[in-house]
């Protein structure tokens, strides 16, 4: 508990800790805002700060040398920020950007790998996030290649559903083509047909689901095996 709020009602992968890990955690965790663009970890710096969201997305991006940038995999609730802390003391290989404003709880990682390597229990529950986040984007890269724009949009809103309390997700056109890896025109296109079959509403800054279902037979075998492998690993996704 920290200042009376069990931190682990608030974020789906500390639920599935124990009570003794959540206590240890409660006591070095701060409250933190987290604004879109807030950058939460950066490429070639090393990282000192770990979070965990209670709400929002971040999306964790690759650079090449010559500067080109992809969103391999989001993080929510359901995980931690950096995946990899035990490297956070090595230069950063990605930026991880908030992409849905939020909020959540931040914890020095010097403090975080002390607990790491006396709570077996929580190194194991990180860990095990590490394995689901690495199947996340095994599927980014599957579905880039695999995929039609359609499917990917599908399962890109479904994934940031995942990670919402309601319906209304708060991307633009932009962020929602980086984040599908898509094109803009594509995703231009692609929004006023699941309109069109009642799946969601869209304005400029943001998707409302209308039909969750409708958006996983339109998202087919695109969506799921990430969030089977969080299910099987970890425990319940929602």
């Amino acid at each position: 508990m920290k200042n009376g709020v069990d931190i682990g009602s608030a974020h789906t992968l500390l639920a599935h800790g124990d009570l003794r890990a959540r206590e240890a955690l409660a006591s070095k965790l701060e409250p933190v805002n987290l604004p879109v663009g807030s950058v939460l970890v950066a490429f070639g710096e090393e990282t000192r700060e770990a979070y965990f969201l209670q709400a929002g997305v971040a999306s964790v991006i690759a650079r090449s040398p010559k500067k080109k940038t992809s969103e391999i995999g989001i993080i929510g609730r359901e995980g931690i920020i950096p995946a990899l802390p035990a490297l956070s003391r090595q230069p950063s290989l990605f930026d991880v950007i908030m992409k849905i404003e939020g909020r959540g709880y931040q914890i020095s990682v010097q403090s975080l790998q002390e607990m790491v390597e006396t709570l077996p229990s929580l190194r194991q529950l990180l860990d095990r996030f590490v394995e689901a986040f690495l199947v996340q984007s095994a599927y980014n890269a599957f579905a880039a290649v695999s995929h039609s724009p359609e499917e990917r949009v599908a399962r890109c809103l479904l994934m940031c559903h995942d990670r919402m309390d309601g319906d209304e997700i708060p991307l633009t056109k932009k962020s929602l083509s980086a984040m599908a890896l898509a094109d803009y025109d594509d995703v231009a296109e692609v929004l006023p047909r699941l309109e069109a079959q009642r799946l969601v509403r869209s304005t400029r800054n943001r998707v409302v689901v209308n039909n969750r279902a409708g958006l996983e037979v339109v998202a087919r075998d695109c969506y799921g095996r990430a969030e089977y492998a969080y299910r099987h690993l970890i425990g319940e996704f929602r």
